[in-house]
């Protein structure tokens, strides 16, 4: 007897914990590509549906790379069903590296603000990558 093939997806485990959510926002979506643009210019009507985007991204990065809370298997569902964005995600895993080597080197914004008024108040326009000062010298 023949195989029957179905077109139904096998979900991971885990995805009763995350679908939830994915699907109020996909209800978001449905409901912003819908709205009524009387009056807004054609980027404008735009712009609901990319911030929802960027928030279904965000929360699979966050749920991922943040609280480890789902599955490898779960998140490349994700990404491979198109629940999130992977050049979004993969532009977020570079900035935290970036901002982890910062922070590490110690040039993170709360140190270097001194370091920026010296050279405001001595009229210096660039600033050395290492410039770090704990208090502003006068």
């Amino acid at each position: 007897m023949p195989k029957i093939k179905t077109n139904r997806i096998k979900y991971p485990t885990g995805w009763e914990l995350i679908e939830p959510t994915l699907r109020e926002l996909e209800a978001k979506m449905r409901e912003a590509e819908n709205d009524p643009h009387d009056g807004k210019r054609k980027c404008e009507t735009l712009w609901p549906i990319f911030r929802i985007a960027h928030q279904k991204s965000r929360y699979i990065y966050d749920l991922y790379h943040r609280r480890s809370e789902i599955s490898k298997e779960l998140y490349e569902f994700c990404l491979d069903q198109g629940y999130a964005d992977r050049n979004l995600i993969a532009k977020w895993k570079k900035d935290s590296c970036i901002n982890q080597e910062k922070l590490a080197a110690g040039n993170d914004q709360g140190m270097s603000v001194f370091a920026a008024y010296d050279a405001y108040s001595h009229g210096i326009t660039t600033l050395p990558l290492h410039a770090c000062a704990e208090s502003p010298s006068t």
